[in-house]
């Protein structure tokens, strides 16, 4: 279900390096600052509302970067 989705940073975090995209450059995709986006690395919490944006900006499915998988 999409209401429990957890967005998991760390599959977020390899994916984008793996493509060889910058913190600052997903940032930037998804429309906040990069500041706040390296806060919610450290916190280990990225907000659920993002991880369609997060998906497109990857170009990879949510269900690959959610803990449901």
């Amino acid at each position: 279900r999409e209401d429990d989705m957890k967005i998991n940073v760390e599959k977020v975090t390899r994916a984008r390096k793996h493509q060889g995209r910058t913190a600052n450059w997903l940032a930037a995709r998804i429309g906040v600052i990069y500041v706040t986006y390296s806060n919610w690395v450290k916190a280990n919490h990225i907000p659920e509302k993002y991880a369609e944006s997060i998906s497109h900006a990857l170009g990879i499915p949510m269900e690959d970067l959610t803990d449901d998988n």
